[in-house]
Protein backbone atom coordinates (compact mmCIF):
# COMPACT_ATOMS: atom_id res chain seq x y z
CA UNK A 1 0.00 0.00 0.00
CA UNK A 2 1.46 3.82 -1.19
CA UNK A 3 1.13 6.84 0.64
CA UNK A 4 -1.37 8.72 0.04
CA UNK A 5 0.27 12.89 -0.84
CA UNK A 6 -0.51 15.95 0.34
CA UNK A 7 0.13 19.57 0.74
CA UNK A 8 -0.15 21.14 3.93
CA UNK A 9 0.11 24.48 4.08
CA UNK A 10 1.59 26.19 7.14
CA UNK A 11 1.50 29.74 8.51
CA UNK A 12 4.85 29.54 10.17
CA UNK A 13 8.13 28.08 10.26
CA UNK A 14 6.95 27.16 13.61
CA UNK A 15 4.05 25.37 13.09
CA UNK A 16 5.52 23.38 9.85
CA UNK A 17 8.41 22.43 12.46
CA UNK A 18 6.23 20.92 14.96
CA UNK A 19 4.22 19.68 12.62
CA UNK A 20 7.67 17.06 11.10
CA UNK A 21 8.26 16.43 14.63
CA UNK A 22 5.09 15.01 15.57
CA UNK A 23 5.47 13.07 12.23
CA UNK A 24 8.47 12.15 13.12
CA UNK A 25 7.74 10.78 16.54
CA UNK A 26 4.90 8.38 15.10
CA UNK A 27 7.56 6.60 12.77
CA UNK A 28 9.70 3.56 14.10
CA UNK A 29 13.68 3.75 14.30
CA UNK A 30 13.37 1.35 11.03
CA UNK A 31 11.69 3.61 9.37
CA UNK A 32 13.98 6.42 10.02
CA UNK A 33 16.83 4.74 8.67
CA UNK A 34 15.07 3.82 5.64
CA UNK A 35 14.39 7.65 4.95
CA UNK A 36 18.12 8.77 5.58
CA UNK A 37 19.16 6.45 3.40
CA UNK A 38 16.70 7.55 0.60
CA UNK A 39 17.97 10.91 0.92
CA UNK A 40 21.63 10.03 1.31
CA UNK A 41 20.80 8.09 -2.62
CA UNK A 42 18.95 11.31 -4.18
CA UNK A 43 21.81 13.80 -2.32
CA UNK A 44 25.37 11.16 -4.19
CA UNK A 45 22.88 11.19 -7.58
CA UNK A 46 22.30 15.27 -7.54
CA UNK A 47 26.07 15.65 -5.96
CA UNK A 48 28.69 13.22 -8.29
CA UNK A 49 32.23 13.43 -6.77
CA UNK A 50 34.00 13.13 -9.88
CA UNK A 51 37.30 12.52 -8.76
CA UNK A 52 36.30 9.95 -5.96
CA UNK A 53 38.08 11.70 -3.25
CA UNK A 54 37.77 14.69 -1.00
CA UNK A 55 40.28 16.76 0.45
CA UNK A 56 39.96 18.70 3.62
CA UNK A 57 42.85 20.93 4.71
CA UNK A 58 42.42 22.46 8.59
CA UNK A 59 44.33 26.39 7.82
CA UNK A 60 44.44 28.41 11.24
CA UNK A 61 41.47 26.78 12.77
CA UNK A 62 39.33 26.78 10.19
CA UNK A 63 38.10 24.10 7.42
CA UNK A 64 38.65 24.80 3.67
CA UNK A 65 37.62 22.51 0.98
Amino acid sequence: MQNKRKIKIFSSFEEQEAYHLEQMKKTTPRERFIALLQMQKFTNAIHKNISGKRTITIHHGYLKQ
